[in-house]
């Protein structure tokens, strides 16, 4: 059923030029469709809602998913720092070995990192091995363990919208809340 009605949607929304053969494979993704089987009004209240989180127009494109991805992933990076900089009792921008043994010695670190993870960031972080952590290996560390995949919690937020890009039928590069809510509302339709 969903395989033709993003053709038919296409038709409805005003979309007259002539559809080429790898415009007519196009599928409708599984989260959107999955969201319609549920239920149709509802997954057009949630598109909304998660297009509007990216962008306070409705207004989405590759463009502005890509910038709100940026930004999820820099305050990622920045609770992180928050997090490991909390022992950086000297306030030097580092980690020295008695901020390290200090927060060895907090019951849970104080819950932001427990102790293995701690151990494991120290281990990995400490570059030159002098049992410190400056601001550069404290930075990279934060880089290299940030996750930032199509599966991590970063890309699920993001996942869906950019799943309802395939619903701008009139090929203009972006996808209007408006827009979207016909598309949804039409394919439900067929």
């Amino acid at each position: 059923m969903f395989k033709t009605a993003l053709i038919s949607a296409a038709l409805v929304i005003g979309f007259t030029a002539p559809l080429h053969a790898a415009e007519a494979e196009l599928k409708i993704p599984e989260s959107i469709q999955r969201a319609l089987d549920r239920n149709p009004e509802n997954a057009v209240q949630q598109f909304a809602e998660a297009m509007l989180e990216i962008h306070p127009d409705g207004i989405i494109s590759q463009e502005v998913i890509t910038k709100f991805r940026q930004l999820l992933v820099a305050r990622a990076r920045s609770q992180k720092l928050q997090g490991i900089l909390a022992y950086d009792l000297d306030f030097d921008g580092a980690l020295s070995r008695d901020e390290l043994d200090y927060a060895r010695l907090m019951p849970n670190n104080a819950g932001w990192l427990r102790r293995p993870q701690l151990e494991l960031m120290i281990l990995n972080a400490d570059l030159d091995v002098n049992g410190a952590l400056d601001f550069d290996e404290i930075r990279q560390h934060i880089v290299n363990t940030t996750d930032t995949g199509k599966y991590s919690r970063l890309g699920r937020r993001t996942a869906v919208v950019v799943d309802l890009l395939v619903l701008d039928l009139d090929g203009d590069g972006e996808l209007s809340v408006t827009e979207m809510a016909k598309a949804v509302r039409d394919l439900d339709k067929n």
